[in-house]
């Protein structure tokens, strides 16, 4: 469904009365404005309400033999996915993301930390490790949920956007937040929402990732943590 579809099944599920517009980006009026906004905020809540997996990715990157590195993050980097930054010379996640706090007061003796950290900061990965291997992988979710073709994008610019999310949870908080900007009674809405949106996290578990260090190559059985987000050598 493209952005079109999504607003369109919007519009005669809130009884906004006919005829239902055939533009939404380009078109003047507010009241197509104000659903178009309402697509973006309500996509906004799906992406954020969960790791789907339709929008993990993974990112390898070279890396010196430096003890203190910054490696830039990717152009769509949205989240990281925690327990999943991980170094060639190593069979365990790198510890992290640490606060400023934290991160600078490792990096001085005598508290300096032998075991790899790492810290998040204007949009790169600040790395402190005596022996950091040759390369660096993570897994993050992507900040750019929409498509354009083979262009990938932060929210909707064109009707004919497709979102990486389901568009029937789009639709469903546009109708919960319609209804709850309008002083209307939005609480079945939202349950409608909540619903579907346990349904689909259920359903999207993500598979666990697997350890990139040497211990995953040597034989050993890997094993889930407990909330299944991570699969590590033991």
């Amino acid at each position: 469904m493209s952005l079109a579809t999504t607003c369109a099944s919007f519009w005669l599920r809130a009884g906004l009365g006919a005829p239902t517009p055939n533009v939404w980006i380009s078109a003047s009026d507010d009241a197509t404005q104000e659903v178009v906004e309402f697509a973006r905020e309500a996509l906004r809540m799906v992406v954020e309400a969960h790791e789907w997996q339709k929008l993990m990715r993974t990112y390898t990157v070279a890396i010196g033999a430096g003890p203190e590195q910054t490696v830039a993050l990717p152009v769509d980097y949205g989240r990281l996915i925690p327990g999943t930054v991980w170094l060639s010379a190593m069979a365990w996640p790198v510890n992290g993301p640490l606060s400023d706090a934290e991160y600078e007061a490792l990096k001085q003796p005598p508290t300096a930390s032998a075991w790899p950290v790492f810290r998040i900061s204007n949009g790169a990965l600040d790395l402190l490790a005596a022996a950091p291997g040759t390369s660096l992988t993570l897994r993050y979710v992507t900040g750019h949920p929409v498509t354009a073709g083979s262009v990938t994008r932060e929210t909707w610019q064109a009707d004919s956007d497709t979102a990486l999310v389901d568009e029937r949870l789009i639709a469903l908080a546009m109708i919960a937040l319609w209804r709850d900007a309008r002083g209307l009674n939005a609480q079945n809405a939202a349950v409608m929402y909540a619903n579907a949106l346990a349904r689909a996290r259920a359903q999207d578990r993500p598979l666990g990732v697997m350890g990139m260090g040497p211990g995953a190559q040597n034989g050993r059985a890997p094993v889930g943590l407990p909330n299944g987000s991570t699969v590590v050598p033991i």
